[in-house]
């Protein structure tokens, strides 16, 4: 995702629709030319995570406990007015 000078809040659904879900892989890359929060989570209400993020950046999770089939993701550009932003997520379950 391609971050400009009109970058608002932004919302990013991945549903995987898994049959019981179990853990989550996740890595998010990218670079601001300021700050941003980037937010993760189970709902659009309810986030598990929340880092602010400024200038290159690499956050990845291995692994990670998950039990829904799907994920939100919401960034909040705090001084940043352009940059780039990857998601990469693979949510395991016990069934395909």
């Amino acid at each position: 995702m391609k971050l400009d000078d009109r970058a608002k809040e932004t919302f990013i659904v991945i549903d995987k629709q898994a049959i019981h879900p179990n853990s989550m892989e996740l890595r998010m890359t990218g670079s601001l030319n300021g700050q941003g929060i980037l937010k993760f989570g189970w709902s659009d209400s309810s986030y598990y995570r929340s880092d602010t993020i400024n200038g290159d950046f690499n956050i990845y999770f291995e692994r990670l406990d998950w039990y829904s089939d799907t994920c939100f993701f919401k960034f909040e550009p705090l001084s940043a007015t352009n940059g780039d932003l990857k998601i990469e997520c693979e949510i395991f379950s016990s069934r395909k």
